[in-house]
């Protein structure tokens, strides 16, 4: 008799270890599941179930799966950042090419589309032009073979300041031919080899930001800046 109970018993077990075993692999598949469709929250719920379910089986499966979840939600943070980014260049375009025009110049053709640089026997042999990848109302015309040489345009319709540019020193404002123009030095320390020059319009404005070794590689650009055309600059 006590064989057979023992036998009972020993089969109760059996299915008990049986039955565990398989509400893990569910509760691990579900976890998984979750994960791949992008149900971060949900999965987080399911692996702590998991844990107490399979109780100390399958742990390295578990773990496993506990650094799949964390990269998908490192993954999931760095999309909402890129994004956040995005609706932050939309809203504050200035500041986004601002943030452009002073990247470090190793960056700088990764940054850009739709380059086309002039043949030799073109006067403009030696100069390249392109857009800010995904802005095309962001463009920039620089020197080949000196990337220093820079000249960064920026087309909008919104009012244009030099105050957008952070630290600066005011140099001259002047009107011609309906527009206003205002020539300001950047003085902050990643902008401290550049200038800007802002131009209102009837219809729309622009802004350049260039650097001297620019106004060395274009002495017309440089020129207009020296004695406007069309009106005397005015002073403050």
């Amino acid at each position: 008799m006590e064989l057979v109970l023992a036998a009972v018993a020993g089969l109760g077990t059996g299915c008990n270890q049986q039955e565990q075993r398989s509400q893990c692999l569910d509760a691990r598949k579900n976890t998984s599941e979750a994960i791949v469709h992008g149900k971060l929250d949900d999965a987080q719920k399911l692996l702590d179930q998991a844990r107490s379910v399979c109780a100390g089986q399958s742990a390295d499966d578990l773990r496993r799966i506990e650094g799949q979840l964390a990269d998908r939600r490192e993954a999931a943070r760095e999309v909402a950042k890129e994004k956040a980014e995005e609706e932050h260049a939309h809203a504050f375009p200035t500041e986004q090419f601002l943030r452009w025009a002073t990247q470090p110049v190793e960056q700088f053709l990764h940054s850009l589309s739709h380059v086309k640089c002039a043949e030799r026997g073109d006067p403009a042999y030696g100069f390249c032009n392109a857009e800010r990848t995904a802005s095309p109302d962001m463009t920039v015309r620089y020197w080949e073979h000196d990337r220093k040489a820079v000249r960064y345009e920026f087309r909008t319709k919104l009012p244009l300041e030099c105050e957008d540019l952070g630290d600066h020193r005011f140099v001259r404002r002047w009107s011609a031919d309906r527009r206003t123009f205002e020539l300001c030095e950047l003085t902050e320390r990643e902008a401290r080899d550049f200038s800007a020059l802002l131009i209102r319009g009837p219809d729309d404005n622009k802004m350049y930001i260039f650097s001297f070794a620019y106004l060395r590689k274009d002495p017309a650009f440089e020129q207009s800046l020296r004695r406007p055309s069309g009106g005397e600059p005015d002073r403050e």
